[in-house]
């Protein structure tokens, strides 16, 4: 498996543009699985699978890693060809993410409508930090949007999108009954 792989056409940097391909060729990339192992990681049918895996094997992001014989027919484990995907800029599909930027919104405004948010409250907090915060209601679904002003130096926020990337994958792969899938975003950028 190589470690980064420079995405090179538009079809497959497609792939990355799509949630539900980009969750299986990363679920690959973490761990070589079945069909079946990716079903229970996704949720997705095994038909749908079957062809999501066709056509990344197609693109070569995906290969199978070994068949497990069993009686019958044996079990393929598949594995991304890569642990990391880099697509150049200039192969990004137009409007990925807008795409989820708009998914994110509207499940936040329906969280909010079903949570009697009031309202939301800007401010400055005792070290000078800009913040936003929703104010009343009973609750959310689990919705939760804050933005913040910091003052970093360069390391801090290297530091900080460490600390962030790791919290997300501490929560990556949670699975059971009560799971339920969550889009979460995190930007920052500095300030002009």
């Amino acid at each position: 498996m190589n470690d980064t792989l420079k995405i090179g056409s538009t079809r497959a940097a497609a792939v990355f543009a799509h949630p539900r391909s980009r969750h299986i060729v990363l679920e690959l990339a973490a761990e070589e699985q079945s069909l079946g192992d990716l079903a229970r990681a996704t949720g997705l049918s095994l038909s749908l699978l079957h062809y999501h895996v066709g056509r990344l094997r197609d693109l070569r992001l995906v290969d199978v890693a070994r068949e497990e014989r069993r009686a019958g027919r044996p079990v393929k484990r598949y594995r991304a060809v890569a642990r990391t995907f880099f697509v150049p800029a200039g192969l990004e599909a137009r409007g990925a993410d807008d795409a989820l930027a708009s998914e994110l919104r509207a499940a936040l405004q329906r969280d909010q409508a079903r949570s009697d948010v009031t309202g939301v409250a800007y401010f400055v907090d005792d070290a000078g930090a800009h913040k936003m915060r929703h104010v009343g209601g009973r609750g959310g679904q689990g919705a939760f949007e804050a933005w913040v002003t910091l003052s970093l130096t360069p390391r801090d926020a290297e530091s900080l999108g460490d600390e962030i990337r790791a919290l997300f994958a501490r929560y990556a792969n949670r699975h059971g009954a009560a799971a339920r899938p969550i889009l979460a975003y995190c930007a920052f950028a500095e300030r002009a």
